[in-house]
């Protein structure tokens, strides 16, 4: 009902069900629905993820979607498909990684990218062939150090050096090689080596500080015989050259999802313990003591997930409060659910309550938020 009268009065799309009783409860405790000013993360209005998305018209490609809006089309950037422009050959976007900043969706192929504006219609020049709808898109210059893929770390990060930096791939040699990593700049859409990953990791959660520290976390770890890892590195684009390393996680995870809680903690979600199956754990290191809190532990505060995920993304709705968005569960199928990290008012300070994904979307992989 309040969702109705909402989209009656102001003529546009209302904020999901969680977002309105965080609301109304914050209203009634304090008198207003304002953010306080203060330190930490500035409230989102609306951030945008781009994604691997099946879209409710039966649409599937890579596509931009607001998590906190019920009824907002999903953005077709990128068909399955695509020709690139610059030599007329066709490129499955299949095993390839993404990321937004602004108005341009970035997608990573092998040693390729590709672009296109999201607000620009013209760039998305479509042409009929064979009874399908294809896509022309040009190809950037810059090539990437090394061959990425969809078991490459993407870690958007918003320090001076703002842009997209990459982890986790081996040097096609016949050998295995410590991971390649590489920084890819929007600004002068230009790639930049960085320093070998020490470990031979992929599947890796990686998040970063305001700042350009990035950390990465757990993986699985490609030798002879492959294994899930609970290790956690530091990379400080400041200092560059070096890889630092910080606590274990209480348990090893691959595919995991991770975010900083007020520029005081990491937040890591979901994943793989054992490359078959999802988990529903959380944990939390806290950046001051560096010590970890798990949703694992009976003495832990810390909630699970209510639905076992992996290969899900973190987002943030209007109010700030974090989001574990889509992904798969254990059955390897995506899940058509979101969960919201919300205040509790009984023994434990958060809880994880669970609730469908946007209207416009069926299922969602890999959700990476817009820089």
């Amino acid at each position: 009902m309040v969702q109705h009268h909402y989209r009656r009065q102001y003529g546009m799309e209302p904020p999901l069900k969680p977002t309105i009783r965080k609301g109304l409860r914050k209203f009634l405790e304090t008198g207003s629905v304002l953010q306080r000013q203060g330190g930490g993360r500035p409230s989102v209005s609306d951030e945008r993820m781009v994604a691997e998305v099946k879209a409710k018209d039966g649409w599937g490609g890579i596509g931009v979607f607001s998590p906190s809006t019920s009824l907002k089309p999903v953005y077709k950037a990128m068909f399955p498909s695509i020709i690139d422009e610059k030599n007329g050959k066709y490129e499955k976007l299949k095993n390839v990684t993404w990321g937004g900043i602004h108005n341009r969706v970035f997608v990573f192929k092998g040693r390729k990218t590709f672009m296109v504006e999201t607000d620009n219609p013209k760039q998305l020049q479509r042409r009929r062939k064979q009874a399908s709808l294809m896509q022309y898109i040009p190809s950037l210059r810059s090539r990437a150090p090394f061959s990425v893929s969809r078991l490459t770390c993407l870690t958007p990060c918003r320090g001076s050096s703002k842009g997209f930096y990459l982890f986790g791939e081996f040097q096609n040699d016949g050998e295995w090689s410590q991971s390649n990593a590489g920084a890819f700049i929007p600004s002068c859409e230009k790639w930049f080596p960085l320093p070998p990953f020490g470990l031979k990791l992929t599947k890796v959660a990686g998040t970063s500080l305001e700042n350009g520290t990035i950390f990465l976390l757990g993986g699985e770890h490609c030798g002879k015989r492959n294994r899930v890892v609970k290790s956690v590195c530091l990379y400080d684009v400041r200092v560059g050259k070096r890889y630092s390393t910080l606590p274990d996680i209480p348990e090893p995870i691959c595919e995991a999802a991770a975010t900083v809680l007020s520029g005081r903690q990491l937040l890591l979600v979901g994943g793989s313990p054992d490359q078959a199956t999802s988990s529903n754990q959380t944990s939390v290191l806290d950046l001051n003591n560096l010590k970890w809190d798990s949703s694992s532990s009976s003495s832990s505060y810390i909630p699970r997930l209510h639905s076992p995920r992996r290969s899900l993304g973190l987002g943030r709705d209007t109010l700030d409060q974090v989001m574990a968005i889509g992904g798969k569960g254990s059955n390897g199928k995506p899940l058509k659910t979101m969960e919201v990290l919300e205040a509790d008012g009984g023994n434990f300070p958060w809880r994880w309550n669970e609730y469908p994904l946007p209207d416009s979307l069926e299922a969602c992989i890999l959700p990476s938020v817009f820089l």
